[in-house]
């Protein structure tokens, strides 16, 4: 695992290394301050009564009491994706984002881990090493102007493999210690490789285990309901990978690849041994394959896939054995063509659709 330690206007340390594959990244973020909404942990709420009387119509002295108690560290940490990014085999620089928000109300560090395992057919994603990752892997990379959003050339890639790599960032935070949020994003940038499967998925789960400011060390409850002492409380919810008050808080982000599939059936048959006019004759049952034989030629483009396959280009070299007839009529659902050219028949479909959607056409020609 490879800890890098983030400051606020400070920079950022790689400590270890990140494993490849069905690896994990650990990131340390020292958020400072990273304060969410609510009173600063730590805060020493003070309030006293008095009561004023007389005695005699003369004034006394007035009696008084306080009653003091000390905010209690709110551990509270959030980790939101979009979800599911789909890709096609062959896409670069395909990104899944994750925003690590700490909605406590203390300063607080984390460790980020990324890990990814794949579906039920997987991608097979494993983590690029430099800064140009080849096709089928993946680097992650850290928001460095706080937008959100993935640029390249700007963000800063974390890269495990230069063991004395320092990246620099700001964590954005507001100047007051009350009432706002510090937060930061994670990307996963992904080039997938163009032997893809369609439905292939790999999920990337994010996780943010909370740690003592500073420090490498992960934060532990202290909840003993002592008033007089700051505590550490846990109030996160549950994540995708971890359970509701615990200091950590996971996400699952997934790339799921979507494609045509094209699946090209041809048939043949005998239209009549002996044809009048080769592209209108009516089939003519139990004919032969004679010499001067009407032939026909179906073909049919069927794309069982998840996405529309566009522009469709079709080639079909007749044989030299055949002589082309002409195209059976009103057969070709083909957007452009069908035409022949010394024997090469061509189709153009401007788009099939998904789930099934087909193209056909009908070629006749006479046996040499």
């Amino acid at each position: 695992m490879c800890e890098l330690s983030f400051s606020a206007f400070s920079k950022v340390a790689c400590r270890g290394a990140l494993a490849g594959g069905l690896g994990m990244a650990g990131i340390l973020l020292a958020a400072s301050p990273a304060l969410a909404i609510g009173t600063e942990a730590g805060t020493t709420v003070s309030n006293t009564v008095s009561v004023a009387y007389n005695v005699g119509g003369v004034a006394q002295t007035a009696a008084n009491d306080t009653a003091e108690f000390v905010v209690d560290r709110k551990i509270d940490v959030t980790v939101a994706t979009a979800g599911t990014n789909q890709v096609i085999p062959g896409q670069t620089a395909e990104v899944l984002a994750y925003t690590i928000t700490n909605t406590g109300n203390g300063e607080q560090g984390y460790d980020i881990d990324v890990a990814v395992a794949g579906g039920g057919t997987a991608i097979g994603l494993t983590l690029g090493a430099g800064a140009s990752p080849a096709s089928g892997e993946y680097v992650v990379y850290v928001d460095a102007n706080d937008n959100g959003v993935f640029d390249p050339g700007t963000d800063t890639q974390y890269a495990p493999s230069s063991g004395s790599t320092t990246l620099a960032f700001n964590l954005g935070h507001a100047t007051n210690t009350t009432n706002y949020a510090a937060s930061t994003t994670v990307f996963i940038v992904a080039n997938i490789p163009a032997s893809a499967a369609d439905g292939a998925i790999d999920t990337f789960t994010v996780s943010a285990t909370t740690l003592d400011v500073g420090t490498t060390t992960v934060t532990t409850e202290s909840a003993t309901n002592d008033l007089a002492t700051e505590e550490t409380v846990f109030a996160d919810g549950a994540g995708t990978a971890d359970a509701a008050t615990d200091g950590v808080h996971s996400n699952e982000g997934v790339f799921e690849v979507v494609t045509a599939t094209l699946v090209v059936s041809k048939t043949m048959q005998v239209i009549s041994e002996s044809p009048s006019n080769c592209v209108t004759d009516a089939v003519v049952a139990s004919q032969y394959a004679l010499p001067g034989a009407c032939i026909e030629y179906t073909i049919t483009v069927t794309n069982n896939g998840t996405a529309n396959a566009e522009n469709v280009a079709l080639t079909d070299v007749l044989p030299t054995e055949v002589t082309f007839s002409g195209f059976h009529s009103s057969t070709s659902t083909f957007d452009t063509g069908p035409s022949e050219a010394a024997g090469t028949v061509s189709a153009t479909a401007n788009s099939i659709a998904s789930g099934g959607g087909s193209v056909q056409l009908v070629i006749r020609a006479l046996i040499n």
